[in-house]
């Protein structure tokens, strides 16, 4: 009986003998992303289940992302190329599901160095979110001209994003690249704890739409955004850029254009932001509270040599028209009698575009620049007390009508009333002898009708 006993319990162990050895990787190697790589394995027991298959690990085993399911039984080796993914507990695992564990052979721990990279937009991936979703800390991701109609997130990643500016210094680039955020979402959005590593730079983003942010909505995360065109974004709070606990560095962007239905037409900043910004334009924005930039007690913008509509505080500010050459055909350089010309830190210009065409005219009618669409701006400043200017631009000759009402839709003051030529023009409107509320002003121009509120507060 004691024979018996004994030859049972050698059988027992010997069954228990794993029937997949790996042979390569064991653990201890270093490979560089992109190798390829020949994984081996050798049957130790044979067996009639089904097919091998292959997973790899970059946490030490936590969690397993699939490289080859139904391997053929015949073949013990297969060729794989080592993905982006930087660890120093990578593991591959060979096994077959639904088998106990004498069906598997794990690695040891071995590392992947990952080499930062430019990944070509759309010639090696046809999105930019595509390009970041695979993109690694330290990648540049280089986007060439287009207009690219999606909502990009930065998720995390410590990346360079940009047009074809940063690499060749192309400033036609910035024009000629654009995210559209298509009326669904902010255009851009920071919020997985981004530092200045993760930079945007080189675009024209716009028709971004969010409560917060329509054109770049930073929270929790502090990165670099440079030489942009922010325009025709809208938001609740934040029309341009929001930040949210955030304290990026914004720096020669040009932000117009933008609006708020509530705080912060160009840059709302909120929950203990302090944003840098320098060299950047922040004009024609609107909003109920804020047209150019709100801040809530708990935030400090830091903003010097930057030319903000209604002036702001702050070394090297200027509030002047910064003249851009055609605003209504998406044209922001500046004309060469610009005030943003030299005048930016250390003698560069504002925003994000130089010189790009003359104009001598700062009359009220600028027949140098003529307008190719009607156009009724919002009124600056707005809240006013108790003037306020409204800018409109007329393609062509025509009949025009400019009337403020009140609440009620009772006509307050005709400001406009005959025909005027092409152009680009500003009314004064005086609320002096008004009380404070909310006003509407209508423009009728042909066929042309647009009404904009604003708000009195004296």
């Amino acid at each position: 009986m004691k024979i018996f006993k004994v030859l049972v319990i050698i059988i027992l162990v010997g069954s228990a003998k794993a029937h997949v050895v790996l042979d390569f990787p064991v653990g201890g190697e270093t490979f560089a992303a992109g190798d390829t790589i020949n994984i081996q394995w050798h049957i130790q027991i044979q067996h009639n289940l089904q097919n091998w298959d292959l997973s790899f690990s970059p946490d030490g085993g936590i969690t397993w992302q699939v490289i080859q399911l139904d391997l053929d039984p015949s073949v013990l080796n297969y060729l794989w190329i080592v993905p982006r993914v930087e660890t120093q507990q990578g593991r591959i695992k060979i096994y077959m599901d639904n088998v106990g564990t004498d069906y598997q052979d794990v690695s040891g721990d071995f590392i992947i160095e990952v080499i930062p990279i430019t990944i070509h937009v759309p010639g090696d991936y046809l999105t930019i979110q595509e390009a970041i979703n695979i993109s690694v800390d330290g990648d540049t991701i280089e986007v060439h001209p287009g207009t690219y109609i999606e909502n990009v997130n930065f998720n995390g990643h410590s990346i360079i994003l940009t047009s074809l500016f940063v690499p060749f210094g192309d400033s036609s680039a910035i024009s000629s690249t654009i995210i559209d955020g298509n009326f669904l979402g902010s255009a851009v959005t920071f919020e997985n704890g981004e530092d200045s590593t993760a930079m945007i730079s080189g675009f024209t983003i716009r028709n971004g739409l969010a409560a917060s942010g329509g054109g770049i909505y930073c929270s929790n995360s502090n990165p670099t955004i440079s030489n942009n065109i922010i325009v025709m974004n809208s938001a609740f709070e934040g029309g341009g850029v929001s930040c949210n606990g955030a304290n990026p560095t914004i720096t020669n962007n040009t932000i117009t254009g933008n609006s708020a239905d509530s705080l912060g037409g160009g840059i709302f900043c909120g929950n203990g932001s302090n944003p840098v910004i320098t060299n950047t334009i922040m004009w024609n924005d609107s909003a109920e509270v804020g047209s150019e930039i709100f801040t809530d007690g708990t935030s400090l913008p830091n903003i010097t040599y930057s030319n903000v509509q209604g002036g702001w505080s702050g070394n090297g500010n200027i509030n002047c028209q910064p003249f851009f050459c055609s605003p209504d055909t998406g044209n922001y350089y500046l004309a060469d009698n610009s005030c943003c010309i030299g005048t930016g830190e250390g003698g560069v210009d504002i925003g994000a575009l130089g010189i790009g065409c003359s104009v001598t005219s700062t009359h009220e009618l600028n027949t140098d620049l003529m307008p190719l669409h009607f156009t009724l701006y919002p009124n600056y400043p707005n809240p006013f007390n108790p003037t306020t200017k409204i800018t409109f631009n007329l393609p062509q000759m025509v009949n025009v009508t400019l009337i403020v009402y009140d609440v009620r839709g009772t006509e307050v003051i005709n400001l406009v009333d005959e025909a005027l030529p092409a152009g680009h023009y500003e009314v004064a409107f005086e609320g002096a002898d008004l009380s404070s509320g909310v006003y509407f002003y209508r423009i009728q121009a042909g066929q042309f009708v647009q009404s904009r509120k604003m708000l009195l507060i004296k």
